[in-house]
C-alpha cells in the first residue's frame, strides 16, 4: 500500500477548523478546536455547505494543527458553549499536522471527498504527556467536561453531526492510554457510536472495543501499518 507524501496530499486536500478559547468561571482559559473538516480540493466548493459526510473520525484531542493565517480566536464562556454558540464560529483554513495527513491518506484510498474530525477533548495540545495532566487539572472546575463535544451539556452540538444526509463511516482512533478512561466512558455513552470501527487494542487492562490505536504511532514504521489495518476494517 503506497504511503503518499505530504506534499502530494496538500495538493489534493484542504482542511478547515473551528478554533476558540474556552473561558472558565475561575478565569482559566484554554485554546480549543471543536471540529475539523477535510475536503478533496476539487469537491470543496460543492460540499462545504452540505452535510454529505463520508466519514467521521474520533480522536483524542486536536494536536499541533493550527489556523493557516493569524486571526483573533473567539472567547466563549461555559454557558455559551452549553447553548451552542460554537456553531456560530467560522471555520478557517488549517495548517495540517501529521495526524491529519494520515486521515487524508485514508480518504485517498477510500475515495472519500469530505471527512469530519471530532475529539474526546477540544483542548489543543500536541504533547500527549502534558495533555493527560491538563485534563486532570481541569476537573475541579469542569466536572461536566464542557471541553468535550460528548459532554451531556453539548448534546445539541454532537447530535447535529450525526444528522448527516447520508450514512457515513465512524472511525474510533483516540488512542490506547488508560488515562483517557473517563473521557472514553463519557464518549461511549453516546448511542450513535455503536457502529464504530477502529484498530482496537485488547489486553487485560484495555478491554476490547474501548481502546483504539491512534493514526500516528510514534514508531514511524508502524504508521503505514495503521493505515493498512484501518483500511482492512473499512
Amino acid at each position: 500500500m503506497e504511503f503518499i507524501k505530504k506534499s502530494q496530499l496538500e495538493k489534493e486536500y484542504i482542511a478547515f477548523g473551528r478554533f476558540y478559547i474556552l473561558k472558565y468561571d475561575n478565569g482559566e482559559k484554554k485554546d480549543c478546536r471543536s471540529i475539523l473538516e477535510i475536503f478533496e480540493r476539487n469537491s470543496c466548493d460543492n460540499l462545504k455547505d452540505t452535510n454529505k459526510i463520508d466519514a467521521v473520525f474520533i480522536m483524542m484531542n486536536p494536536g499541533s494543527g493550527k489556523p493557516m493565517k493569524v486571526y483573533k480566536q473567539q472567547c466563549k464562556s461555559i454557558n455559551q458553549v452549553k447553548t451552542g454558540e460554537l456553531d456560530k464560529i467560522q471555520l478557517v483554513e488549517t495548517d495540517p499536522d501529521d495526524t491529519q495527513y494520515q486521515v487524508m491518506r485514508v480518504m485517498r484510498i477510500m475515495e472519500w471527498k469530505y471527512v469530519r474530525v471530532i475529539n474526546l477533548s477540544d483542548y489543543r495540545n500536541p504533547q500527549s504527556e502534558s495533555f493527560y495532566p491538563m485534563i486532570k487539572e481541569s476537573m475541579p472546575y469542569d466536572s461536566e467536561f464542557i471541553h468535550s463535544i460528548f459532554s451531556k451539556e453539548r448534546n445539541q452540538e454532537i447530535n447535529n453531526i450525526f444528522k448527516a444526509e447520508d450514512k457515513f463511516k465512524l472511525i474510533a482512533a483516540w488512542g490506547v492510554n488508560t488515562k483517557l478512561n473517563k473521557l472514553i466512558k463519557l464518549t461511549l455513552e453516546n448511542n450513535n457510536l455503536i457502529g464504530r470501527v477502529g484498530n482496537n487494542k485488547a489486553t487485560y487492562k484495555r478491554k476490547k472495543q474501548f481502546y483504539y490505536y491512534h493514526p500516528l504511532p510514534k514508531n514511524l514504521l508502524k504508521q503505514p501499518l495503521w493505515l493498512k489495518e484501518i483500511i482492512e476494517r473499512l
